[in-house]
């Protein structure tokens, strides 16, 4: 007889076959409650998440930590130290704003064109589909962020192994290879971008590699269990993402960090505590009455959201087209803290 261990823990249900249930019950009997064995907040409901997301105490860093210790005295924290979403105050807005500007500057046509371009040429080399899902997004966004032609290949190899460097969960071995590939990254776009904007450029194409994944994975799998009518009528298909996203985000969870005291939904918090956002559990209040938190709230909300519905519309369509997203399934999930990024292939193989 086959048991299905439930998770007992906001991080062993990132990585859970079906980790919602365990969300309802935190949401319903603790939406809001200090966790002993991870030494900080758990925030499950959506009140609180809207509350402890937009409060200006709750920082995306700790104070006495800006950049991971581990990071220190390399290119990675030459590049982690510029990136909008983990500064707050006058620094953070200012590079939002100029990356705000840039996105909008892609136009949601030109974007999709040059999506469906690049999933066809993936298909075309024989891809698999586990390295379609993680490089296709890279590929499109650094083609549209200015990357040279010439130069694509090896910036996705070097994003890839920048990943790794950022994953808590990696290897030092695994964390040298993505500190060395920060390295070239920075040698390559500094010079002509300059620091702050060469950082986010990697940014953007780091968030695109991991979350966009994600999201063409769980997309797939919500298709084959769910969805089997977008096989017939793909036309839903933009809608069912979006369903995809709030049901089954890419971003389960997300942490911030106090600055000051502050009480928040009746809670004495102190500074320097920490706080688990569960964001996959909020989605699902039924207080949230269909908004979903996947992509954040105010001024720390994600500006990638348009362009990676985008590409997994793009991506789920040429699989749609090929018959595997009617052929595949998952082995388990990568190991990642917060991240729900499916492990995926087609059927034999």
């Amino acid at each position: 007889m086959n048991i299905t261990l439930k998770p007992t823990h906001v991080v062993d249900a990132v990585t859970h076959p079906n980790p919602y249930p365990f969300y309802a019950e935190l949401v319903a009997q603790r939406p809001f409650y200090y966790d002993e064995a991870l030494k900080a907040w758990v925030v499950s409901g959506a009140e609180g998440v809207t509350e402890i997301l937009s409060h200006p105490a709750c920082r995306v860093r700790p104070l006495d930590e800006p950049v991971p210790r581990g990071l220190v005295g390399s290119a990675a924290a030459g590049i982690f130290q510029h990136l909008a979403r983990m500064n707050d105050g006058y620094k953070h807005l200012e590079l939002k704003q100029a990356i705000n500007a840039r996105l909008a500057r892609l136009e949601a046509t030109r974007l999709m064109s040059l999506s469906q371009r690049w999933a066809q040429e993936f298909w075309q080399a024989g891809t698999s589909l586990n390295e379609y899902s993680f490089e296709l997004p890279v590929y499109i966004m650094a083609d549209c962020l200015g990357i040279p032609s010439d130069c694509l290949s090896e910036t996705v190899r070097w994003v890839r192994q920048f990943a790794l460097c950022l994953n808590p969960l990696s290897t030092p071995d695994q964390v040298g290879i993505g500190k060395m590939a920060a390295e070239r990254l920075w040698e390559m776009l500094e010079p002509e971008q300059g620091e702050a904007w060469a950082a986010n450029l990697i940014g953007l194409m780091f968030q695109a590699y991991e979350a966009t994944a994600g999201l063409i994975g769980n997309t797939l799998l919500a298709i084959r269990e769910l969805g089997r009518q977008i096989l017939e009528r793909p036309h839903l298909l933009p809608e069912f993402i979006q369903e995809v996203i709030r049901f089954n985000p890419s971003v389960q969870n997300t942490r911030r960090y106090l600055s000051e005291d502050v009480v928040i939904g009746g809670h004495a918090l102190r500074a320097g505590d920490t706080v688990v956002v569960v964001l996959a559990a909020a989605n699902r209040d039924p207080q949230a009455n269909r908004q979903y938190f996947t992509f954040g709230l105010g001024g720390h909300a994600c500006p990638g959201a348009r362009a990676a519905s985008i590409i997994t519309q793009a991506a789920i369509e040429q699989c749609i087209q090929t018959g595997v997203a009617d052929n595949m399934h998952a082995l388990g999930y990568h190991a990642y803290p917060n991240l729900r990024i499916p492990i995926l292939q087609e059927r034999g193989q």
